[in-house]
């Protein structure tokens, strides 16, 4: 089942609106994104952000402090499974889905803010398709982001707004009630990209091969190289994964009663979600032996611990 995903931020003054609007324009060069990647402006004719913004309040002759909230940024996505098949697959997606999820969220952001949405924009240049789409908070002639976004109540409207609005494509509003706690936008951003969810992972290091053996060699021969190459490879893979995964299972051991399983899983998957993906595809008999040697570990330390 594939999710919609809605989360917003406010952006406080001219300083922290143009640094927004220096990511959402592509105005200097961004680490995760294709410099040859579309980035398609769908809201805000040729403005860019800050201009989109500074100008819809002098064009009302709006006053405001360095420190007043000047707009709100929405950061809409989709989970990754709903662009392409296979959700591994960074960089790919189906061009009609990424098209007729823009449109919809496009129609939405303006039939509820109108003249208010001012920019939006679909950033193809990364992993997964994406809308940063910015609003400023205007109401009865002055800003009040309060007017819009003061209340709990409010926010779950929004959300159900967004959810209703996305099932015309087929995705479906998160769960009503979820104790997962919410992402704040930085820990979003990364979920979005799943090339960005891997860049503290170090890489692994070349190594050596045994000699290839020969044409004439025996069946043994080959087969005794074929074991030392997976043996020296599954040690490289170990030694990549074994501290999240020692991470991973200290934190597990913390839920070892049924109770707290059941009372604390999703907020553990919501917390963990980006190592447990880095870590799913390694095979079974590998994440079993760097198990095997932790708990080794960990009761050699409590035995070292008794005998102090």
């Amino acid at each position: 089942m594939a999710f919609g995903i809605l989360r917003i931020r406010k952006i406080f003054g001219k300083q922290e609106l143009l640094k927004t609007a220096n990511h959402n324009d592509r105005k200097n060069g961004i680490v995760n994104a294709d410099p040859e990647g579309e980035v398609i402006r769908f809201i805000g004719g040729d403005n860019t952000l800050d201009e989109a913004v500074l100008g819809r309040l002098r064009q009302l002759n709006i006053k405001y402090a360095d420190g007043d909230c000047l707009g709100v940024e929405f950061m809409i996505s989709a989970s990754p499974e709903y662009f392409r098949e296979q959700a591994q697959n960074a960089g790919e997606w189906d061009k009609e889905k990424a098209e007729d999820f823009k449109n919809v969220v496009k129609k939405w952001l303006i039939d509820k803010y109108g003249d208010n949405m001012v920019h939006g924009v679909y950033h193809l240049d990364e992993s997964t398709p994406h809308i940063h789409a910015v609003m400023t908070p205007i109401y009865d002639g002055k800003l009040y982001p309060y007017k819009f976004f003061g209340t709990q109540e409010q926010m779950v409207e929004l959300q159900d707004s967004f959810g209703e609005a996305v099932e015309a494509v087929g995705l479906h509003r998160g769960l009503h009630g979820s104790k997962a706690k919410h992402k704040d936008i930085k820990e979003y951003y990364r979920a979005v990209n799943e090339k960005t969810q891997i860049k503290g992972l170090p890489e692994p290091k070349a190594f050596d091969l045994p000699e290839t053996p020969g044409i004439m060699s025996s069946k043994n021969k080959i087969a005794e190289y074929g074991k030392a190459c997976a043996e020296i490879g599954a040690s490289a893979q170990r030694k990549l994964v074994s501290s999240l995964i020692e991470e991973l299972y200290k934190k597990a051991l913390l839920y070892d009663t049924a109770k707290e399983r059941n009372r604390d899983i999703s907020e553990f998957l919501d917390e963990n979600e980006e190592k447990l993906r880095i870590v799913r595809d390694v095979p079974v008999a590998v994440l079993e032996g760097i198990a095997r040697d932790i708990e080794k570990n960990r009761k050699k330390e409590k035995s070292a611990e008794i005998v102090r």
